[in-house]
């Protein structure tokens, strides 16, 4: 019984390992054609950009975004599955997705103000405000969760701090306590702590903020758009 039992385990243990390579093999085949895609589709978002054609360039950053993302995905099944060379994936691949993703949002940057600063992208691309914030947040949701990419499984904790610094595209959330971000835009807002305040303090305060509002809210639209895009 004892070597039926050693004999089913061995057996068993052979398939899982086969089983391993395959995943390891598929899964790296697929890291390698995600790279290769994501470098096309920026490379033709930059040609896009200095020609004026809009609705390519953002389609062009949004693929990149997605593929940048499932990339992230599929090096977490890596790690868990292939731990002899986690290594490998924690830090020279991984490293290979940041630059991506510090490329693909130099290039979001470059639009955005490209946009506020020239007024061909108007007149030739046909392009609006909400089409480049559009275009920001949807690259943004592409990294959010934490838990479709599999990272906390995936990585040490030391290793979830380097990959969650490049995932956030900016500071200015955590400073302003997330009274601006990319789904919540303002030129204007509140953060200032209300504790220990007089009434009349508030007041005031919520008086000359209303105030200010109204001053942005009276610019012509142009202006508007070009502030809401910087």
């Amino acid at each position: 019984e004892k070597e039926d039992f050693a004999s089913q385990y061995n057996d068993k243990k052979d398939e899982s390992e086969d089983n391993d390579l395959e995943i390891i093999a598929t899964a790296t085949q697929l890291f390698g054609l995600h790279e290769k895609v994501v470098n096309v589709s920026l490379r033709l978002a930059e040609i896009h950009l200095r020609n004026y054609y809009s609705s390519s360039a953002m389609q062009a950053l949004r693929s990149a975004a997605r593929r940048i993302a499932d990339s992230l995905y599929i090096l977490g099944i890596l790690s868990r599955t292939d731990r002899k060379n986690k290594d490998r994936y924690n830090h020279n691949w991984l490293r290979h997705v940041q630059l991506q993703y510090v490329w693909l949002w130099e290039h979001c940057g470059h639009f955005a103000r490209s946009f506020a600063g020239d007024g061909l992208w108007r007149d030739r691309g046909h392009a609006a405000a909400d089409d480049i914030l559009t275009v920001l947040q949807d690259a943004e949701s592409a990294f959010s969760g934490h838990e479709y990419l599999g990272l906390e499984s995936s990585f040490s904790a030391t290793e979830i701090l380097d990959v969650s610094l490049f995932l956030v595209p900016s500071p200015l959330a955590e400073k302003t306590k997330n009274a601006v971000n990319l789904q919540s835009l303002s030129g204007i807002v509140n953060t200032i702590e209300s504790k220990g305040k007089t009434k009349q303090e508030k007041q005031s305060r919520e008086k000359s903020i209303n105030k200010a509002r109204e001053i942005l809210d009276s610019q012509k639209f142009l202006q508007r758009e070009k502030r809401r895009v910087i």
